[in-house]
């Protein structure tokens, strides 16, 4: 009798032990909103006004500090107020994939990956990513970098 108590906690701990682990993987990948943005090799911000690049960066160093300054772990998903104004536009542009049939040393274009609409006078954007469309509210400090972004 003893040892089928015995192998029961056992089994009972085991069993609570590998839940545990389990549930903070889940947890953990839940929490992750991976969009992809290291792989960036172009941004063109657009003018509200006349929807033309006013700036396009090309340069690494400039981008992943762009990436850094956007705080995309700090994005809130919200609804964008109904009275909010479309500001710029930012379009996010990575190299196109190689396909199975396709050579390495070929001229890799450009396309387009995502775009993010900032909202003047509000802390919103809308990110468009494979013809989906997230809101997100942002932080203040993020708001105010794109909108001083020129």
């Amino acid at each position: 009798m003893r040892k089928a108590v015995m192998f029961c906690l056992v089994v009972l701990s085991v069993t609570t032990l590998l839940f545990g682990c389990l549930a903070g993987e889940r947890k953990s990948k839940a929490q992750s909103f991976e969009i992809g943005l290291e792989k960036i090799q172009k941004i063109e911000v657009l003018s509200p006004v006349t929807n033309h690049s006013t700036i396009t960066i090309t340069d690494n160093h400039e981008i992943n500090q762009f990436i850094e300054m956007i705080k995309v772990d700090d994005w809130d998903l919200k609804a964008v107020p109904s009275e909010a104004i479309k500001g710029k536009k930012f379009k996010l542009y990575q190299e196109e994939t190689i396909h199975f049939d396709e050579s390495s040393e070929e001229q890799k274009r450009l396309v387009e990956m995502a775009t993010i609409i900032l909202y003047e006078d509000e802390p919103y954007i809308d990110f468009s990513i494979k013809n989906n469309t997230f809101s997100f509210k942002l932080p203040k400090d993020v708001a105010e970098f794109l909108s001083e972004y020129d």
